[in-house]
């Protein structure tokens, strides 16, 4: 639809107040610049209007949109908003068949196009997102003790699964992990976020950002649940003032039935004696005495020791399970003394009812790894691994 430079201005107001939102916007524009001498206005192909200024002093003419510096993309808001919505959740060619579905696209759009324009989206809101800190505080005591009163406390889980890259690099595996996390509140909607580690430069701005969202206050308390892997131990650091860390019981309780699986295969009369060990080291961590826990898995392994000797000794060839054995006692040692200061007592904090494992967020997990990176898909994933982390990975999941 064309419009000519004889357009009624009081006519443009009377009917302004029938526009929708958007609409009224642009007729405040088309008023505005109609008020300019020598102004006439066009429609661009793409219906956009457009004005042309003819200054008087014989200056060349030049066309301008108002609305380029508002909408800086050639695709419409809405389409936008639906591409990065369904392919946080979905494949790119599922995208591309769910559009060519509900709207009324002659030619269709390539999967490759809805990944450009969903990075160029992350590319906006990673801008948005703010510099990376080390560290995250409520402000001075003062401003604490003056901020309103907290709400329940949040608890966070995280976790983490690995996806097959496109490139295999030298030495490696040709995979890159995604660390993923569910923000549940006690009051409001639970929120997924997910990031590429060693490629996300603000991780931590990203958790603070899903905090921000939910209305953390600074004196509200929020409980981190993760693995006790270096990367998710390291993420929830700093983040909030009044945190607490708590190791998952699941994967202390998975490693300990590893442990007491590899025994079972021992034949001899150390065989129960290490179970029976191995049980106490496990009563130990249940109730978060974590001081007697190392004491018997370093007794542990001194009692495999003394029995691989007694077997070179007696000249009988060494035993593969005891072998087997004290190396996996001794990463869970390691295991163990590195998340010692989140370790608590499992048994007093089940018994009143509040979470000691991450398994709502294998949810999360499944649907940002599993669901939204297919197989045949995820080869595609690390070459927008980055800006990736900050449209699907941050998109908040069903609340």
């Amino acid at each position: 639809m064309s419009t000519s430079s004889s357009l009624d201005r009081r006519t443009l107001k009377r009917s302004r107040s029938n526009f929708e939102p958007s609409h009224r916007l642009l007729a405040a524009l088309m008023v505005l610049f109609l008020k300019r001498p020598n102004s006439d206005l066009r429609t661009s192909n793409s219906g956009t209007p457009t004005f042309l200024a003819a200054l008087r002093r014989g200056c060349r003419e030049a066309t301008f949109c108002p609305l380029s510096e508002l909408l800086t993309m050639h695709t419409s808001p809405e389409l936008a908003y639906l591409e990065a919505k369904w392919a946080a959740q979905v494949s790119f060619a599922s995208v591309r068949a769910l559009l060519q579905e509900v709207l009324p696209i002659e030619h269709g759009l390539h999967q490759e196009t809805i990944r450009q324009h969903v990075l160029a989206t992350a590319e906006r809101l990673e801008a948005q997102l703010g510099p990376e800190q080390f560290a995250y505080d409520g402000g001075s005591q003062r401003e604490i003790e003056a901020s309103p009163e907290p709400a329940a406390p949040i608890t966070v889980g995280l976790d983490g699964g690995y996806i097959r890259g496109r490139d295999r690099l030298p030495g490696a595996n040709g995979c890159f992990e995604v660390i993923a996390g569910r923000s549940i509140p006690q009051e409001g909607a639970a929120k997924v976020f997910a990031f590429v580690h060693r490629v996300d430069q603000k991780p931590k701005r990203r958790l603070r950002a899903v905090l921000e969202s939910q209305g953390i206050l600074p004196r509200q308390h929020i409980t981190f649940l993760c693995d006790g892997g270096d990367t998710v131990r390291e993420l929830g650091a700093f983040v909030h003032p009044r945190s607490e860390h708590i190791l998952d019981w699941f994967h202390v309780a998975m490693r300990i039935e590893q442990l007491l699986q590899t025994t079972r295969g021992l034949q001899g009369s150390e065989r129960e004696h290490l179970l029976k060990d191995i049980e106490r080291v496990k009563w130990f961590l249940w109730h978060g005495n974590v001081l007697h826990a190392e004491g018997a898995l370093y007794n542990l392994l001194e009692d495999i020791a003394d029995a691989r000797e007694e077997q070179r000794k007696a000249g009988l060839p060494s035993s593969v399970v005891l072998k087997k054995l004290d190396r996996a006692l001794d990463e869970f040692a390691t295991y163990i003394d590195n998340n010692a200061g989140a370790i608590v007592n499992y048994g007093e904090r089940y018994r009143c009812g509040e979470r000691i494992s991450t398994g709502f967020v294998e949810s999360a997990v499944n649907q940002v790894i599993a669901k939204r990176f297919v197989k045949e898909e995820a080869a595609d994933a690390l070459d927008a691994a980055g800006s990736t982390s900050a449209a699907p990975g941050s998109y908040p999941g069903p609340e």
